[in-house]
């Protein structure tokens, strides 16, 4: 530790006047002398930019949900209802569909026995049906999937080529996608995560489906006539999920009733009314796993661009006006340039402007107790 006054001749002490002037006239802090507090203060003057903004409205609400809900209900009519101009698979989806619910109501009415088979057929029923209500979602994986891997050279274009932000780092060169700042930082993943991820959601909607098919349900009354179900079986009840649909359905009929040249469509069982009653289900599943897409996506709190490619933290900062002279260290100064990865010996200037110095390593350095043991090496922790 060298002290102030021994070494006043080799490094005369600038005048509190004379630091003040020279520091209002130099320019803005390098990333290497930035202090935590200097970047908690950027941080917090931080905002989302406007590409950010959109970025998240055309992902995760114009496509996750809006396009999602598009292409579901009509995937799903095509997977339930079949045949038809529309269905391009010329019936095949409709006799996957029905195959599968045949599996699934086998394989559960063994699990629950002969005399649940009309509740393994509703529950087998309500699971693919759902399912096919995700179809949507689950095509849409592919562009999902590239947009989040490549969240930050999107935003830089859009904020660059659409909102025409200048993008300018303090020292006035243009930030590249990877200096920008981002609000939810979003790292690449594997498609073994974006699948688990699309699992969890799909499966929130089938449980979902199955909770409101078993809560909505309503028993017939004694005058009523049974109901057939796809087994040929009467039942005595109205399934749950049927019933909400009828309700929406039945408003929306009404509602069109006062539209000019829509009761000819109301009075039909046109597509019309199927896709009305699939809306009214999908609408709440699409926004259940848009939801979880948004949520198991890894967005993060985003760094600035100085903490960008650091793997720990600065270390900590104290105030002094003691004169210090840095270890030579690798890693004695955090955010220095790749290509001057060792930090010389430097001596800092005493005097207001430049208070505030290195009080240890980094956390992944040896400690200070280890380092005063090791035979002719200086102590240089401001411990007293």
């Amino acid at each position: 530790m060298v002290d102030i006054k021994e070494k006043s001749e080799e490094n005369p002490q600038t005048p509190p006047a004379a630091a003040s002037a020279v520091g209002a006239a130099q320019p803005p802090l390098a990333p290497e002398t930035l202090t935590p507090a200097d970047i908690q203060k950027e941080k917090a003057a931080a905002k989302m930019s406007p590409g950010e903004k959109w970025y998240n409205r055309i992902v995760y609400q114009g496509i996750n949900y809006w396009l999602n809900l598009a292409m579901s209900m009509y995937v799903s009519d095509i997977f339930t209802h079949g045949g038809g101009k529309s269905d391009f698979t010329f019936g095949r989806a409709r006799n996957f569909y029905d195959r599968r619910l045949n599996q699934l109501t086998s394989g559960l009415t063994t699990l629950m026995g002969h005399k649940h088979q009309n509740a393994a057929y509703r529950a087998s029923e309500v699971t693919v049906a759902t399912f096919t209500l995700n179809t949507g979602g689950n095509i849409l994986l592919i562009p999902m999937k590239w947009l989040e891997d490549r969240k930050r050279p999107v935003v830089h274009w859009l904020n660059k080529h659409i909102f025409k932000e200048k993008q300018l780092a303090p020292d006035g060169h243009e930030e590249t996608p990877d200096e920008i700042y981002i609000e939810q930082e979003q790292p690449p993943q594997s498609w073994g995560r974006v699948i688990w991820r699309r699992i969890k959601a799909v499966s929130a909607t089938i449980v979902t489906g199955l909770v409101a098919d078993w809560a909505l349900r309503r028993k017939l009354d004694a005058n009523e006539p049974r109901i057939i179900n796809g087994l040929g079986q009467p039942i005595d009840h109205e399934d749950g999920t049927k019933r909400f649909t009828r309700w929406i359905t039945t408003g929306a009929n009404k509602g069109l009733n006062y539209v000019s040249g829509s009761k000819k469509f109301v009075a039909d069982d046109t597509a019309l009314q199927r896709y009305m009653g699939y809306a009214a289900l999908d609408t709440i599943y699409t926004g259940i796993t848009s939801k979880v897409m948004h949520m198991t996506n890894g967005a993060g709190p985003g760094k600035m661009p100085k903490e960008i490619g650091d793997d720990f933290d600065p270390p900590v900062m104290a105030e002094t006006d003691e004169l210090k002279i840095l270890p030579e260290a690798k890693n004695a100064r955090p955010f220095a340039g790749r290509e001057d990865k060792k930090a010389d010996s430097a001596i800092l200037p005493a005097g207001p402007a430049h208070k505030k110095i290195l009080e240890k390593p980094p956390a992944f350095a040896v400690s200070d107790k280890v380092a005063a043991r090791r035979e002719g090496e200086p102590d240089y922790s401001l411990a007293p």
